[in-house]
């Protein structure tokens, strides 16, 4: 999915959301496609209803960085269940979804503001 806004009544796509029902089929895949968003200078995000494997170092790693992962995977990783608290990147988020959208509008806020700011080192 896209994310975008409306600026001065034109639209603009200022990220990526990747929804999942389960992290796990994906994650792998999936981490190439958000670091090229992030390198682009674009928001990149992931929602999953089951965030189990998102307990696991290697996909700690993938998310955050570390390990065998120079760098994080995710502007942020967001689990409606299967995990506990949030760590790091990896946030942990009810079916409100408040925390998600306070993230989205504070990327579209640097989008516009400096996007340059808005590289993979970015933290909502």
């Amino acid at each position: 999915m896209y994310a975008i806004q409306a600026v001065h009544g034109e639209t603009h796509v200022f990220g990526c959301i990747q929804s999942k029902t389960s992290i796990r089929d994906r994650v792998g895949r999936d981490v190439t496609f958000s670091r090229n968003a992030m390198e682009g200078l674009f928001w990149s995000a992931a929602v999953t209803l089951d965030g189990a494997f998102l307990n696991m170092p290697e996909f700690i790693h993938m998310v955050n960085g570390g390990g065998s992962y120079s760098s994080n995977g995710w502007h942020g990783m967001y689990a409606m269940s299967g995990i506990q608290e949030s760590n790091g990147r990896i946030y942990k988020v009810d079916d409100s979804l408040n925390l998600f959208v306070a993230h989205a509008i504070s990327a579209a806020r640097q989008f516009i503001s400096d996007r340059r700011m808005l590289n993979h080192e970015w933290n909502a």
